[in-house]
């Protein structure tokens, strides 16, 4: 194993050719033969695509082992989300006993007995060997990397999630570490909240008229309580609460206004006449907002509760594609959440190919809508095309073609007659329409016109050769170990051979544009 610090490049075998070649741990193909894989692999690609046996991301797939539709999330995927974890371990336990059989095949019968004894004694130090759960102080059972149990494990959660609170300014108070280890929270649940400001507001309107020193108490409590709750992250959230709880407390007191106003605000504490109805809602409003109703195992719409968080507003929840995200208990019991939006992209596919499909634009009639911006499109000659959809729908494309009329074709039949006599002029000089400027050949070894790879069939090395043709023939100009030294050569090869053409080229084209009046 290499030190710390030191370059993992070594002189390599191509698995292809067998030559050598400087690489890192992952280079099996030398550069040569890394680009043909590509180009190879870059063919059997759009083979496959030309017949439709590729697969878009968002699309809709079957699951190999259970037949079930499931979201492509990847190239790759085989599975949906259900049968994919179970899958994988057969994997993984099949590729176990094949390196394990190899290994015995190798090295004998001794390395199975020494990699049983390596398994027994790392159960052996697990075991031994004690740790201690840094929340509680408890072993570590084995087969746990840190702590006793589930309890410990979010009460250091709860404890991290604090000090990043307290880092970012959101806390004022520094986190004791001995509170949460005893089980602590960073904040109080939403409901105690609500509770104590239950107390608090009845207490004030039973005392404002009897007891002053029991409501002034009361309200310096609720002040520091409100206080408290705008530096929560979910403020609003309380905000609401206490809004409904107001409407529960009025219609189940129904006191009326004090007749004499003092210095204490008495439209603060105004009673309102509220329906039952009204009343009812308040109650269902507030047994929301609480979060009540929230356990694990619960399913809303599509998420499905794992756990809840250390900021007991949130709860991380596992949709039906797969995806876990933290979700807020609030937007479960309201509905306003029932997905982490992979629903939409199925439920957007089927409103746009009820409203599409069997339609006819221009020429062009809708026959099949896919996930994204495509859809498939037949023309009144019968010709199918994949076609993006707004394309049709506005107007931007009309036909496949066929339908082009008589004057775009007289336009087009004179452009190609003045193309002729452009080549025509241009082939009884002995030139061609362009010297310099031309686009990369795709093909191209190096990227670079006129620049290729030589490789010696006696040594095996590699070399780069400058080459430029002049005249349909072609004039060598040498091998360059560097292939800065090959590109130069070509540039000056160019400004010896082709500007000169490219003048003469550039002469023509300016005499035939002003006898025809027609732009090259």
């Amino acid at each position: 194993m290499p030190q710390k610090g030191t370059s993992t490049l070594r002189m390599r075998v191509c698995r292809q050719c067998g030559i050598e070649f400087m690489g890192g741990p992952r280079a099996w193909y030398c550069p040569t033969c890394r680009i043909e894989r590509q180009r190879e692999q870059g063919r059997t690609f759009k083979q496959r695509q030309r017949k439709g046996q590729t697969r878009r991301l968002g699309s809709v797939d079957k699951c190999e082992v259970c037949g079930k539709d499931y979201i492509v999330n990847s190239a790759r995927q085989r599975y949906c989300p259900d049968c994919a974890p179970e899958r994988y371990r057969e994997v993984d336990r099949e590729q176990s006993r094949g390196w394990l059989k190899r290994a015995i095949d190798a090295h004998g019968e001794e390395y199975l007995e020494e990699h049983l004894k390596r398994k027994r004694e790392i159960y052996r130090k697990n075991t031994e060997n004690k740790r201690i759960c840094p929340m509680c102080g408890g072993i570590v059972p084995f087969g746990e990397k840190m702590f006793c149990s589930d309890q410990c494990r979010n009460a250091a959660e709860r404890y991290a999630y604090a000090k990043h609170n307290y880092k970012i300014g959101r806390l004022k108070a520094e986190p004791n570490f001995a509170d949460y280890a005893k089980g602590g929270r960073l904040y109080e649940k939403r409901a105690d909240v609500i509770k104590k400001y239950a107390t608090l507001r009845r207490t004030m309107l039973e005392s404002y008229q009897s007891a002053p020193a029991a409501y002034d108490k009361a309200a310096k409590e609720m002040s520091e309580l409100l206080v408290a709750c705008q530096k929560r992250t979910d403020a609003d959230l309380i905000t609401q609460a206490i809004y409904y709880q107001d409407i529960i407390i009025d219609c189940e007191r129904q006191m009326p206004l004090p007749k004499k106003s003092d210095d204490r605000v008495a439209e603060s504490y105004k009673v309102h006449r509220y329906t039952m109805q009204e009343y009812n809602e308040a109650r269902d409003n507030l047994q929301i907002l609480c979060g009540n109703n929230v356990k694990v195992g619960d399913v809303f719409g599509e998420w499905k509760v794992l756990r809840n968080l250390p900021d007991n507003i949130y709860v991380l929840c596992r949709c039906s594609c797969g995806k876990e995200r933290p979700v807020s208990k609030y937007t479960l019991l309201t509905g306003k959440s029932v997905s982490c939006g992979h629903t939409r992209v199925l439920n957007n596919l089927k409103r746009r190919r009820a409203e599409y499909i069997g339609k006819k634009f221009n020429e062009w009639t809708v026959v099949d809508v896919f996930p994204g911006r495509e859809a498939l499109c037949r023309c009144s000659c019968g010709r199918e095309k994949k076609m993006v959809l707004f394309t049709v729908i506005s107007g931007r494309s009309k036909s496949c073609g066929c339908r082009r009329n008589a004057g775009y074709e007289q336009e087009s039949e004179q452009a190609m007659a003045a193309g002729r006599a452009y080549k025509k002029a241009f082939t009884a000089e002995g030139l061609t329409v362009m010297y310099l400027g031309k686009k990369v050949n795709k093909n191209s070894s190096t990227g670079i016109t006129g620049v290729g790879i030589y490789r010696n069939a006696r040594t095996g090395e590699e070399m780069y050769r400058a080459y430029i043709t002049v005249k349909r023939k072609q004039i060598a100009l040498g091998l360059y170990r560097d292939i800065n030294d090959a590109i130069a050569a070509r540039k000056a090869a160019e400004e010896k051979y082709f500007e000169p053409l490219q003048e003469r080229v550039d002469a023509i084209k300016d005499t035939l544009k002003n006898n025809n009046g027609k732009k090259f």
